[in-house]
């Protein structure tokens, strides 16, 4: 290396943050995506400023809840999905389900 400094990164120090053009460093996602998601009328950019919001972890419970009054049927179906996202599926082979203590010799017949 040479010592000059690449393109978005302060001058000898590999970790600098990154800046912009002008010199800054970049908004945080959190604030973007909520502004984003409030004020968007577009759904799809809507939508993906919601699943990203939710990736990050920006979406706590109560947003979550307060969306599933909002006019669009698609936010409330993923806020939903996102409410629901950690809750532990009951399957047919699931112990925990109610038939999980039923004899095991019947199962096959169970899922015909």
């Amino acid at each position: 290396m040479n010592g000059s400094s690449s393109p978005g990164r302060a001058s000898n120090s590999p970790r600098a943050p990154k800046v912009n053009r002008e010199g800054e460093r970049p908004r945080e996602p959190r604030p973007s995506c909520g502004e984003l998601f409030e004020k968007q009328s577009d759904t799809v950019v809507k939508l993906r400023a919601f699943w990203t919001l939710y990736c990050i972890g920006a979406a706590e419970e109560p947003f979550l809840r307060a969306q599933l009054r909002h006019p669009n049927e698609h936010v409330r179906t993923w806020a939903i999905r996102f409410l629901t996202d950690t809750w532990p599926l009951d399957t047919v082979m699931s112990p925990e389900a109610p038939w999980g203590k039923l004899n095991r010799a019947l199962w096959p017949r169970l899922l015909r």
